[in-house]
């Protein structure tokens, strides 16, 4: 029995399970089976894996996740993965000697990077001393484009999921171009019509699994209709899991041209995250909304620009990794073997003055040179502060923060402070981390954890470090032009419960009271109530108000 403190995660909607696959993927790809590993293995697995048995009785390691998406996106994966699968399903004998017909659905075609990826797992059983970072090596030696629009996320999920965390729904009728599931309140309907029983008894079924169940994880599509199934979930945990704390990362990005082109997509847009962020506020623990630019309805340049990054806004295969890197950062205090804090202890500080609402932000990589020190960047006069904000209207740079909780990895404990010229008489790590951010990104209280496991960023993570980044993942003074390509970087995150939250709840609600828009939604949305939508704008405002009077 494990005594990992476990967390649920919950993924709805295309773009969450983008995130999701890299997330996974990143958390896979640091696993390490050899016992005597000089490799640093901080993270422990336990909290977001769950062990369990196949059909041959072997022992399997998969996400505690239950996905929630449209059957139409699994194009390159079965329900069933190979661990789960029977080897004799095609080869079944009939029970009697008539004439039998066979109907089969058309085989589902693995791309080049799945089936590369699975011969490397059946050369490697045998060898249990290989781990999951040197097949990753090898696969990254052979290059597979995922940069393109057609992409979706399961063309390249490595980690393998149980059958039982997929609640999928087939794709209804289409009209004008555009899913039903472009309205939330198609997505509240199809909820309660088809989706009801099924969610809440997979999200049933992986908690009961859990001893030690400490919260759970909620990534979703907040722009559409997914929000709608996502903010019925979120009441479900409201109702039978009172007291457990749930984390939830709305977000808001298509795979449709951006800036959104038609003002009636706008609208639709800003009903489903105007409902999402009044359910996020009445029911869950903390929230805070990743998007990379600060219009999250018509998702609208400027773009947020990475010192050390050369991305493509549009492509969800790009963006997705940079919120997957930050949320495997940002999450991985309480998931820590050497776990000070649990996900309730964050949450409620963080949550403080009923702020729920917090910013994040990330630093990808860390900007440490191979021959620096972290507390010659703080001794340094010139601002060398890298963190870029992933919520809008936040400004890490500009803004001192109420509370904050800031995550290092990756640095070695010798490139804290140079020899013989020691700034601090502490060999705390995360008391020179707290100097470093104390001087960059001031904050009443801070809490900072650092550890020494790097982050991985090994295929199928995007290569879009810029040549200054070394394969090892530090800076060079110079341009790498020989970069063979980045497997593991240090990365800082953090949240921070910042003013200019209450920025981004006044920019929705100015939005919502257009009365082109309330009138537009009377006539599309179904659900739509003079009453409900009154109640949801009194509830912003109320959130909006928890953001003012603290300075």
């Amino acid at each position: 029995m494990s005594s990992a403190r476990e967390v649920v995660t919950i993924q709805a909607g295309s773009f969450a399970n983008f995130i999701g696959t890299h997330w996974w993927n990143i958390q896979e790809s640091s696993f390490c089976y050899s016992p005597d590993s000089s490799i640093p293995l901080d993270i422990n697995h336990d909290v977001l894996f769950r062990e369990g048995l196949n059909l041959h009785r072997e022992v399997t390691y998969t996400p505690r996740l239950v996905l929630v998406d449209l059957q139409d996106n699994l194009t390159s994966i079965r329900k069933e993965c190979p661990l789960y699968r029977s080897s004799n399903e095609d080869k079944s004998e009939t029970l009697w000697d008539g004439p039998v017909e066979v109907i089969k659905s058309e085989e589902i075609k693995k791309n080049p990077f799945l089936e590369e990826f699975e011969k490397m797992s059946d050369t490697s059983e045998m060898n249990t001393d290989v781990s999951e970072e040197s097949k990753t090596q090898k696969i990254s030696e052979i290059l597979y484009d995922f940069n393109n629009p057609s992409t979706v996320w399961c063309d390249f999920l490595k980690t393998n999921l149980h059958p039982r965390s997929f609640c999928l729904f087939n794709e209804l009728s289409c009209t004008q171009n555009n899913s039903p599931l472009d309205l939330y309140s198609n997505g509240e309907e199809i909820y309660s019509t088809d989706g009801k029983e099924m969610i809440e008894d997979a999200v049933r079924r992986m908690s009961e699994e859990c001893d030690y169940l400490q919260g759970f994880h909620v990534l979703f599509d907040a722009h559409n209709g997914f929000s709608g199934i996502t903010n019925n979930i979120l009441q479900y945990l409201d109702d039978e899991y009172k007291r457990i704390p749930s984390l939830c990362f709305p977000v808001f990005q298509s795979n449709k041209a951006n800036p959104v082109p038609d003002i009636k997509e706008e609208m639709n847009r800003l009903y489903a995250v105007l409902n999402s962020m009044s359910n996020l506020n009445n029911y869950c623990s903390l929230f805070s909304p990743l998007c990379l630019s600060d219009s999250i309805v018509t998702q609208s340049p400027p773009y947020r620009s990475f010192p050390y990054l050369e991305y493509q806004p549009n492509l969800l295969y790009q963006t997705s990794a940079i919120y997957a890197a930050a949320i495997e950062t940002l999450t991985s205090p309480y998931r820590l073997k050497a776990m000070k804090f649990n996900m309730g202890d964050i949450t409620s500080v963080m949550s403080t003055y009923g702020r729920k609402l917090v910013c994040s932000s990330t630093c990808l990589p860390f900007p440490l040179n191979h021959d620096s020190y972290l507390s010659s960047m703080v001794e340094n006069d010139v601002p060398e502060y890298y963190m870029t904000s992933l919520t809008p209207f936040y400004k890490p740079e500009s803004e001192r923060t109420l509370f904050q909780s800031a995550v290092l990895r990756g640095i070695p404990v010798n490139k804290f402070q140079k020899p013989g010229n020691c700034m601090y008489h502490s060999t705390q790590l995360e008391e020179i981390f707290g100097q470093y951010l104390n001087k960059y990104s001031a904050s009443s209280v801070t809490t900072a954890t650092v550890f020494k496991e790097m982050c991985s960023v090994a295929a199928p993570f995007p290569r879009f470090f810029k040549p200054v980044v070394s394969d090892c993942g530090f800076l060079y003074q110079l341009m790498n032009l020989k970069q063979k390509g980045v497997n593991k970087v240090p990365i800082a995150a953090s949240f921070n419960n910042s003013d200019s939250s209450g920025n981004f709840i006044d920019d929705l609600i100015s939005q919502a009271s257009k009365l082109t828009f309330r009138e537009y939604v009377k006539c599309t949305e179904t659900t739509y109530e003079k009453d409900n939508y009154v109640e949801i704008i009194e509830s912003l405002r109320g959130l909006q108000d928890n953001y003012q009077n603290y300075n």
